[in-house]
């Protein structure tokens, strides 16, 4: 990790209908990191990912990446940062194989435009050959070189989780949120998964998750931030937050004399 702030939530808060979601929420995550987002559910974790990712807008507090206020962004302005998510929820398109999911996601990056694509240009025709060999190449990484005309939502849940990673990665993304990576994944799966977000860091990539799978989430993150009813209620190590009071009653609930 290089000590360098990458995302940063100063007092951020978000009410709907008089619920306050999230009150005055602070979150740092460090360039290089694993970082964890843990708590209750209902406890404001995916209100924050929404609202990193620009699906909604804080009512107070400011977000920055990379020391720039991104409070304001849309989607599409954030995901040209190099922002990018997956959802708890796959979202992946019938009818569309694996190799043009990770397509769609380097074709983001290209500068030909609409036109000289349909014409064929040779500008176009370069760009599709460099993004051929990119899609080949994240394919291998993510082992789905195999099954690359498949259709994804025809495959079990394992591999439709490394295509929506794979997909995700094609974007090359700065930072990388993953929502809920692990839900339905058999402990093999989950190991393999596990492996995959850490060669993603390895190659450069910020990840923050929301994960319920504690072994999951204790396995792999640096460093964890605890969420309770929409308060940031502590932050720390694995190790140090698993034995933090707050974060055992959040999970557990207080002790009484009873």
């Amino acid at each position: 990790m290089s000590g360098r702030v990458s995302l940063e939530a100063s007092g951020v808060s978000k009410v709907f209908g008089g619920i306050r979601a999230l009150d005055n929420v602070d979150v740092r995550v460090d360039e290089g990191e694993i970082h964890g987002l843990i708590g209750p559910n209902g406890a404001g974790k995916t209100t924050f990912f929404n609202i990193i990712t620009g699906f909604y807008r804080s009512d107070g507090g400011t977000l920055t990446f990379q020391g720039e206020d991104i409070s304001q962004s849309t989607p599409a302005e954030l995901a040209q940062r190099g922002i990018t998510r997956t959802f708890q929820n796959l979202q992946l398109f019938e009818e569309m194989t694996v190799a043009e999911h990770v397509m769609v996601g380097y074709h983001r990056h290209g500068t030909a435009g609409f036109v000289a694509g349909l014409l064929g240009t040779r500008h176009a025709r370069q760009e599709h050959r460099r993004a051929v060999e990119m899609v080949d190449a994240t394919l291998e990484r993510f082992d789905l070189l195999g099954i690359a005309d498949a259709f994804a939502t025809e495959l079990p849940l394992g591999h439709q989780r490394r295509v929506e990673l794979a997909r995700a990665m094609a974007l090359q993304p700065k930072i990388l949120l993953l929502d809920e990576p692990a839900s339905g994944l058999n402990a093999v799966e989950a190991a393999e998964l596990m492996e995959l977000i850490r060669s993603i860091r390895s190659g450069g990539t910020t990840v923050m998750l929301v994960e319920h799978d504690m072994p999951v989430m204790m396995g792999l993150a640096d460093t964890i931030t605890v969420f309770d009813f929409g308060i940031s209620i502590a932050r720390g190590t694995p190790a140090e937050v698993r034995e933090m009071p707050q974060v055992i009653a959040a999970y557990l609930g207080e002790e009484t004399d009873d």
